[in-house]
């Protein structure tokens, strides 16, 4: 009765897990679409000023107007690096917790049978976000393109782990 208690509080800290990760790919997927919305926010405005704009030499005051938006641009890029980085490290530390919760409690029959191609995403993804703080805008921006290319891939094989995992659990369980 012990062992089947365990297993059902296994499987709910594995439900809440996927429940986290689900709210988290979410507030991923909304930051995305807010800064793609930015960003054309931002390209509409500079359409519109140069339609408005005449065609003629800068002056000074123009040319100190257009530096000083370059400046902020570079800002508020920053920050948005910022944002993403602070949801994916959210997200990666929630992947890393179900990591540890499935290691925890595999069934018998599959104890460190983790598959290879699960274990080199999560070290891939590791190597990417290591030390990214450090690193200059340009790195930082690459890392992130990168790392946001390999998440569907890890997050498709976690699940299916999970899936397994559950499956197997059920099984073994009753």
């Amino acid at each position: 009765m012990a062992y089947t208690d365990d297993l059902r509080e296994h499987e709910q800290v594995l439900l809440r897990l996927l429940d986290e990760m689900g709210r988290s790919l979410a507030r991923q997927e909304r930051l995305l679409e807010e800064i793609d919305n930015r960003h054309v926010q931002v390209r509409n405005s500079w359409i519109q000023e140069g339609a408005d704009g005449s065609f003629m030499q800068p002056d000074r005051q123009a040319l100190a107007e257009e530096l000083q938006r370059d400046l902020e641009r570079g800002r508020d890029q920053e920050l948005e690096l910022h944002e993403i980085l602070d949801v994916l490290k959210r997200r990666c530390e929630l992947e890393d917790r179900l990591l540890d919760e499935l290691e925890s409690r595999p069934p018998r029959e599959h104890r460190n049978r983790l598959p290879v191609e699960l274990v080199g995403c999560f070290e891939r993804r590791d190597r990417l976000l290591g030390d990214i703080e450090l690193e200059s805008f340009r790195e930082k921006r690459d890392r992130l393109a990168e790392t946001i290319q390999l998440l569907p891939e890890l997050e498709g094989l976690l699940f299916e782990v999970v899936e397994r995992h559950l499956v197997r659990l059920h099984c073994e369980g009753g």
